[in-house]
């Protein structure tokens, strides 16, 4: 015990002591300043479909306000039984201009599957984000109801009655008006549905842009 050198030893520890401590400490600093670098590269991506994202409701929305204004009287005749009868072509033409909505979500599929959801240090920005990608889901599903009954029921009966070379039907009569009418509403409803649900999409999407581009200053 006397031959030990205490003073030594105990420097000699408090050394390797402060070594390992230091490494830790470095190597957490170096862990977290790549976890915020990476945050950011996300939070930018995020911001990026985010544009693309408003530009395609944007754009939509425009297409299916046209839409109706010149639908909308037409709608109103045919459900009293007073619309032309050269006006059936007016409404074919336009039933046939149908869109598929285009959301992009490649970020938040990557951030999700790889696990690095919680690089996000803000809890109430990650709700806002998750909830986000959820609207979008939902957008995805009217927009899936809204092509497949275009796909099920208005081509059908138009490639069955309609002469689209002639741009007439094969045989004009009070029953094919009556069908007309009943694709239209089934039609004119889920456009509609459409067209509310992505004005909502896109008053969120300019929200959650706002938090993004803050949380990034």
């Amino acid at each position: 015990m006397k031959s030990i050198k205490w003073k030594k030893l105990g420097l000699e520890l408090l050394v390797v002591f402060l070594g390992v401590t230091g490494g830790f400490i470095l190597n957490n600093l170096r862990d977290t300043k790549k976890d915020i670098k990476l945050e950011k590269k996300y939070i930018e991506s995020f911001i990026q479909n985010i544009d693309t994202n408003i530009a395609e409701l944007e754009n939509i929305i425009g297409d299916d306000s046209i839409w109706f204004s010149n639908m909308k009287d037409k709608y109103r005749q045919m459900a009293v039984d007073s619309l032309p009868k050269d006006s059936s072509s007016v409404i074919v033409n336009n039933i046939l201009m149908t869109s598929n909505l285009t959301l992009a979500t490649s970020t938040f599929e990557d951030i999700k599957f790889s696990g690095n959801l919680n690089l996000i240090r803000n809890y109430d920005l990650k709700e806002e984000i998750v909830k986000y990608h959820n609207e979008i889901e939902g957008a995805k599903f009217v927009d899936g109801y809204y092509n497949d009954y275009f796909s099920e029921f208005v081509l059908p009966y138009i490639m069955d009655q309609y002469d689209l070379a002639k741009n007439q039907y094969f045989e004009t009569n009070n029953q094919s008006n009556a069908k007309l009418f009943n694709i239209l509403a089934g039609y004119y409803s889920f456009q509609m549905q459409r067209m509310e649900y992505n004005k909502a999409l896109l008053s969120s999407s300019n929200k959650v842009k706002e938090k993004l581009v803050d949380y990034l200053k």
